[in-house]
């Protein structure tokens, strides 16, 4: 569906209509996600990005080095929800409500595995049990307009608009979750592995486990090593004084994307 059809066709018809919860959890209510706004409009400046979240090395690379973003605008009627789900990568997030108020609830890391069932996290939180739920340590807030929430890595979380929304979105990683997001790909890697272990001996099968590890985790050793030395250059040749235009100024930043960057190099090396 593109994006007109769903403003004009859908919205208009789910707007005039009164559905209720039980139809939203038959996914009757569709929610326009991940849409790459900022990508497709480039000159159309709708917001900047808040100070405290501009040390971005997975949109820096990815807006250098490919033809895609991590930055969504997400759009939705009332009941529309995101299913319980942990950040691509390992990766931070942060969401601006722009209109609407949406309900999050969301688990430290660690507390996920009190809903595991058969090696298998829920759907919808909402399927368990209150027992279960009552279990849990976590957080459950209410967004309001011009809010702006920040999810740190490895939290898993679900969300629920309380009414018609839209919302802007980054994922990101940097320098401070870097080492979780590159634990988090070597465990992925370890998993891939051991389901192939039958074939190891197989030629080509060091590339074929990274084809998997890619399928599985939208990230892979080689794809990771490129990131990571994209952003050791561009952070050395700050510190030499060589770069032309970058958001990351300050020296103590720099050096510190440094070390990490190089930490990591040398354990994939």
């Amino acid at each position: 569906m593109s994006a007109s059809d769903y403003f004009g066709e859908y919205w208009s018809a789910i707007s005039s209509s009164q559905f209720g919860e039980a139809t939203a959890k038959h996914n009757q209510i569709l929610y326009l996600k991940d849409w790459h706004f900022q990508l497709l409009y480039p000159d159309y400046r709708a917001y900047t990005v808040p100070d405290c979240f501009t040390s971005d090395w997975l949109n820096e690379y990815c807006l250098d080095q490919t033809d895609s973003d991590y930055r969504f605008v997400y759009l939705g009627p009332q009941h529309s929800w995101t299913p319980f789900h942990c950040d691509v990568f390992g990766s931070y997030s942060w969401s601006a409500n722009i209109a609407g108020r949406k309900l999050w609830i969301l688990l430290p890391p660690g507390q996920e595995k009190k809903l595991l069932c058969r090696n298998r996290l829920p759907w919808d939180l909402g399927e368990c049990s209150s027992e279960t739920l009552s279990s849990l340590s976590g957080i459950r807030l209410l967004q309001e307009p011009g809010d702006v929430l920040f999810v740190p890595s490895g939290w898993h979380h679900q969300v629920a608009n309380l009414e018609a929304c839209i919302s802007i979105n980054h994922n990101w990683f940097n320098a401070c979750n870097a080492r979780h997001c590159h634990d988090r790909l070597l465990i992925d890697l370890t998993d891939v592995l051991q389901s192939l272990s039958d074939v190891r001996d197989t030629p080509g099968f060091d590339e074929a486990a990274q084809s998997l590890l890619l399928a599985h985790s939208g990230l892979n050793i080689p794809k990771w090593f490129d990131l990571l030395s994209f952003i050791f250059r561009r952070r050395l040749n700050q510190w030499i004084g060589k770069a032309k235009d970058t958001k990351v100024v300050q020296n103590w930043l720099v050096a510190h994307d440094l070390v990490v960057a190089s930490d990591l190099l040398n354990e994939l090396i």
